[in-house]
């Protein structure tokens, strides 16, 4: 499990639409010096078992301030990147404005560029206004009871 970000040329990652070509992105990671087609992924789990994952264009990315390499998986038409951190959805950004496309996480927000981070507010928008109402209905209520108590302390 884990949250994917998407480089895509699609309007949601998930649908039908524009890809990147495979043309296209062993072009773009033939010109990075920071990144190469690696065709494999493997990790050794804490308890000593191997992992591995094979895409003939898995790409590497070793410019990450880790020192550990970063795995872009090319498939569907598109660039994955699984669990990034800040620097490498920064990376990302990079990436797809080469490739004339856009980085998208799993829940459709965008990420617009390097340092702007995601834009997330839409998908919050609906908890907003609604905190917004009960935080108004609240502030009625306690000026009416305040009214209220003031009027009895008059009498």
């Amino acid at each position: 499990m884990g949250y994917d970000v998407h480089i895509t040329r699609k309007k949601r990652w998930s649908d039908d639409g524009p890809d990147i070509s495979d043309t296209d992105w062993q072009s773009y990671v033939a010109s990075d010096p920071d990144m190469r087609i690696a065709g494999v992924a493997q990790a050794t789990t804490p308890k000593g078992e191997t992992i591995r994952y094979q895409n003939a264009l898995l790409a590497e990315w070793h410019g990450h301030s880790s020192r550990h390499p970063v795995w872009f998986d090319f498939r569907s038409g598109g660039v994955v990147v699984k669990n990034p951190d800040e620097e490498t959805i920064s990376k990302m950004c990079r990436v797809a404005t080469s490739l004339r496309a856009r980085v998208q996480g799993d829940d459709g927000e965008f990420y617009d560029s390097p340092v702007s981070g995601p834009k997330v507010w839409h998908r919050y928008a609906p908890w907003i206004v609604g905190i917004g109402i009960v935080v108004w209905v609240i502030r009625r209520r306690l000026a009416t009871a305040r009214r209220e108590v003031k009027n009895a302390e008059r009498l």
